[in-house]
């Protein structure tokens, strides 16, 4: 694969061809892929737990009228997250329960196993846009670290937590494809569009145990087909169609 996908930048890297190449021309929008969820990926519970004041938040919004945490709401559950400038298991785990799409209640207990649990619902709006920044700045991070491939395999991991967890990494990983989909074309030989291809296999490399590659080869065809769909289409397939098989395991090394 690291062959193949080397000798197809290097293609495309050629003016002659990204100028005449086969349907350069062509207008094609792909269907969009369905989330591929591995086999031992984990599921939302609709359970979390949390601080006795990240409760309080909880349940200071349930009294009133609206019943529904706001934004302001979110903003003291961030705050109080974040105090220590990290974020631990159970409150990602809060989050990720809290800004799941579908419509569903979520009971949050205390950590210490003492007091009352409340049962709130996932968030929406003013809300939701807190939490999903969050989370945005936490795939950020990973993609981002200073060894791009553990990042790479944080951020996987990240996906397998749950579908809404594995939704916002899809999506977070399209919207970089898409920056670089809407300036790639055939004069430019589609550079911007070669660089995130090769940043993409650069963390996804045989370093990694052959599951984290699998999901995370998933993740990024998923992402380079919505890009081209955000694109209009005129992605060249060949750059989604590179990642649509899943990895081979690595070679035995030779004796």
């Amino acid at each position: 694969m690291r062959r193949l996908i080397a000798a197809t930048l290097l293609m495309f890297a050629s003016p002659a061809f990204a100028q005449g190449g086969a349907n350069s021309n062509a207008v094609i929008v792909p269907d969009r892929p369905p989330n591929g969820r591995p086999a031992d990926a984990r599921t939302a519970d609709g359970r979390a737990v949390a601080t006795p004041a990240v409760i309080a938040v909880i349940a200071a919004a349930k009294a009133r009228p609206q019943r529904v945490m706001q934004g302001i709401d979110a903003v003291q559950i961030r705050d109080l997250l974040l105090q220590d400038g990290k974020l631990d298991e159970a409150e990602v785990d809060l989050l990720d329960e809290l800004s799941a799409r579908e419509i569903r209640a979520i009971t949050v207990s205390p950590t210490n196993g003492k007091g009352t649990a409340e049962i709130t619902g996932t968030v929406g709006g003013d809300a939701m846009r807190v939490f999903e920044a969050i989370f945005e700045q936490r795939y950020r991070a990973q993609w981002e670290a200073k060894d791009p491939v553990a990042g790479w395999a944080a951020l996987v991991e990240e996906a397998r937590r749950s579908n809404g967890s594995h939704s916002r990494i899809r999506q977070f990983l399209a919207r970089i494809a898409t920056e670089a989909a809407q300036v790639s074309t055939p004069a430019n030989t589609h550079e911007a569009m070669r660089k995130v291809l090769s940043g993409f296999y650069r963390r996804n490399g045989e370093k990694l145990p052959l599951p984290v590659r699998t999901l995370g080869q998933r993740l990024q065809y998923e992402a380079l087909v919505d890009a081209d769909i955000n694109s209009g289409g005129r992605m060249p397939d060949f750059f989604h169609d590179l990642l649509k098989q899943p990895p081979k395991p690595a070679a035995a090394p030779a004796k």
